[in-house]
């Protein structure tokens, strides 16, 4: 009965509008948060790892989306309260690293975002007083966390020019790890054309991922888990507009549009 109930309680729905303008969402973990925001309460949810911030998305929807800026994140600490350093590569602990520390996380922000306040669409809420998070990964390791968090961190202590190289070369070393699912192919005889890392772009959005022609339809396989379904189809025969556009102030963009079909 639990586990009905708990399942039947409304859940937030997590867009790309939630984050800064051309901010890239990557990837996210299952984690029990507690903070000074909420009594120290363990709230379970999914921590989003952005490129110029982290979401803790809840489960409930009556707890808010708390989004964390980098650039408003004081000090790290493990859970032994030593706390953490950049390193080149990326976060460690400054003291006994030796040590089994267990598999948590605790943060001290300067100001936070709270976003969709019993799941309302209404402007954000920021709060701008210091607050202590201590975030618990249920499935995975901390440090896969911090490997990540670690370089889109050091990132906003650059210039612009350096953030954005940076953060792009994290983009494109992720793309190169990432294969094209072909079981996901509409027909087993379609012949593959054209293979590319590209971005789908929208107002304020940019997500990448891979692009794949093929004889019969047009697939994006996007790198993070964003949608339910990972891969996008479009068949080719519904394509009656192909129009080129500029991107970053070069002619590398491409607009396709496609007839609505009666489903």
């Amino acid at each position: 009965m639990a586990a009905r109930r708990e399942s039947a309680v409304r859940q937030h729905t997590f867009s790309l509008y939630n984050l800064s303008a051309n901010e890239i969402y990557f990837q996210d973990y299952a984690i029990l948060c507690q903070s000074t925001l909420n009594e120290d309460q363990k709230i379970k949810g999914r921590i989003k790892i952005c490129s110029k911030s982290l979401v803790f998305v809840p489960n409930d929807i009556r707890s808010p989306m708390i989004k964390i800026s980098y650039q408003q994140i004081s000090k790290f600490e493990d859970s032994r309260k030593n706390e953490l350093s950049l390193t080149d590569s990326t976060i460690v602990s400054s003291s006994n690293t030796n040590k089994k520390n267990s598999n948590s996380l605790i943060l001290i922000c300067s100001s936070v975002t709270l976003m969709a306040i019993n799941g309302r669409i209404e402007p954000y809420t920021i709060i701008y007083d210091p607050h202590r998070f201590y975030f618990e990964f249920v499935y995975s390791n901390v440090e896969d966390c911090l490997s990540v968090v670690g370089q889109l961190y050091r990132s906003t202590t650059l210039p612009f020019p350096g953030q954005v190289m940076m953060i792009e070369s994290i983009v494109q070393g992720r793309l190169k790890m990432l294969k094209f699912d072909l079981k996901q192919l509409k027909d087993l005889y379609e012949k593959i054309l054209f293979e590319q890392d590209a971005y789908v772009i929208k107002p304020l959005i940019q997500n990448p991922g891979k692009c794949l022609l093929t004889n019969q339809c047009c697939y994006f396989q996007v790198l993070n888990n964003i949608n339910e379904q990972q891969i996008v189809k479009y068949d080719l025969s519904a394509l009656f507009k192909i129009t080129k556009r500029r991107y970053k102030f070069r002619y590398i963009g491409c607009e396709l549009q496609f007839k609505l079909t009666e489903q």
